[in-house]
């Protein structure tokens, strides 16, 4: 179900992206490279935790329910192993909320290796691809509630001009919305002092900086190139 409610999210915007005619080809088209990596992964995941199950189920024996050293001694086994193989199935938040978009065509991507939390532990990110992490603002409002509908750049006093970026968004009819936060806490959460976010609440570009020229960041984020660029 939640890879369903991820690829319904991730395919809406892009077609919203397309009848609005700022979509590039690369829109759509990365729909299928994005999804299908988080699919393969989520399906990996369902076979390890039902592999689980049959973990702890493969010690069930007839006298589990006996009053008898016997019985005790397979109900202790059956506990045993409950307790660590079952987690698979309900602890594995690295899964859910840990994936990341880097390899995708419309995330300017950083050097080095992409960031991705395993099963089981989720290592917030806001490197390029990842979901935009939590963090608690000054007026108690979650970082999430400041961002628009479509494209957001936060700004954590880059101290620079955004305009040539958002120059660039508008020359391609794509929804920006420049919000600037003095917030030292989500800052430090974001790890650079602009972060662009893509409709989905995914990073897709991030930097201390704006490069001067940033029609590349702003095609490459709309689907307007046809390969992966690294701004």
């Amino acid at each position: 179900m939640n890879t369903g409610v991820g690829d319904a999210v991730d395919l809406a915007w892009k077609l919203a992206g397309a009848v609005q005619g700022w979509g590039g080809p690369a829109l759509l088209a990365s729909y299928e490279i994005e999804r299908k990596s988080v699919g393969r992964r989520n399906r990996d995941a369902s076979g390890f935790g039902t592999a689980g199950l049959h973990i702890w189920r493969s010690a069930f024996r007839p006298n589990i329910r006996e009053d008898s050293a016997d019985g005790a001694a397979t109900r202790a086994q059956v506990s045993r192993l409950a307790n660590v193989a079952q987690r698979r199935n309900h602890e594995m938040a690295g899964v859910e909320l840990g994936y990341t978009y880097s390899a995708s065509p419309l995330v300017c991507a950083e050097p080095g290796p992409s960031h991705e939390s395993d099963y089981f532990h989720y290592i917030p990110s806001a490197s390029p691809g990842s979901r935009l992490p939590h963090a608690w603002l000054s007026d108690g409002r979650a970082i999430q509630d400041v961002i628009g509908v479509g494209y957001t750049l936060l700004d954590f006093g880059s101290h620079g001009d955004t305009k040539s970026l958002q120059v660039a968004m508008h020359e391609l009819g794509a929804p920006l919305d420049v919000v600037r936060l003095d917030e030292p806490q989500a800052h430090r959460v974001c790890g650079r002092r602009l972060v662009l976010l893509r409709p989905d609440a995914h990073v897709a570009w991030r930097g201390d900086e704006l490069p001067a020229d940033c029609v590349p960041i702003a095609r490459t984020v709309t689907g307007n190139v046809t390969e992966v660029v690294s701004v």
